[in-house]
C-alpha cells in the first residue's frame, strides 16, 4: 500500500462518512451555482447578447451600469439600459430605476425577442430591485 494512496485506500466508517458528505455539498453547490438560481453570480452581457435563445424565459442576472433611463408610456414601464463597456441590453421595469451611471446588478427574466420601436431584441424583466455592485442584499 503506497503512502500517497492512504486516504482513497482507507475504508474506515469515519473517512467514508466525511468523503460521502463531501460529495454531497459539492453536488448540492454544483446544482445551486449551476442552475442560474444564485442571484450573486451575473451571467455576461456578452454571452446574453450573443445567445439569447440560450437564456430565453430564464431567470438571471446580470452586471453593468446604468446607461439610459426612459419612461415608454406604449410598454407602461421604464426602460433601462445596462452596459458593461461593450455589450448593452435593454431592461424594462415597472419599480423605481436606480440612478443613471450607477453600476447595478440586476435580476429578472429573459425574453430573447421584444419588439421595441419596430425591432426585436432580447429585453431583461427586472422580478426585484436592483442590487449595487458592490454589495448583497436589495436595496
Amino acid at each position: 500500500m503506497s503512502e500517497r494512496c492512504c486516504i482513497i485506500e482507507d475504508r474506515s466508517p469515519g473517512v467514508a462518512l466525511r468523503m460521502r458528505a463531501c460529495v454531497r455539498v459539492g453536488l448540492l453547490l454544483a446544482l445551486t451555482l449551476g442552475s442560474g438560481g444564485c442571484r450573486f453570480i451575473s451571467t455576461s452581457l456578452e454571452r446574453v447578447v450573443r445567445e439569447p435563445g440560450r437564456f430565453h424565459g430564464q431567470e438571471i442576472t446580470v452586471s453593468g451600469r446604468i446607461e439610459a433611463i426612459r419612461w415608454r408610456p406604449e410598454l407602461g414601464s421604464i426602460a433601462l439600459r445596462i452596459t458593461d463597456g461593450h455589450d448593452s441590453l435593454l431592461v424594462l421595469s415597472a419599480g423605481d430605476p436606480p440612478d443613471p451611471q450607477e453600476s447595478v446588478r440586476l435580476q429578472g427574466q429573459l425574453l430573447r425577442s421584444f419588439r421595441v420601436e419596430g425591432k426585436d431584441r432580447p429585453v431583461l424583466f427586472l422580478k426585484s430591485d436592483a442590487i449595487p455592485a458592490n454589495g448583497g442584499g436589495a436595496r
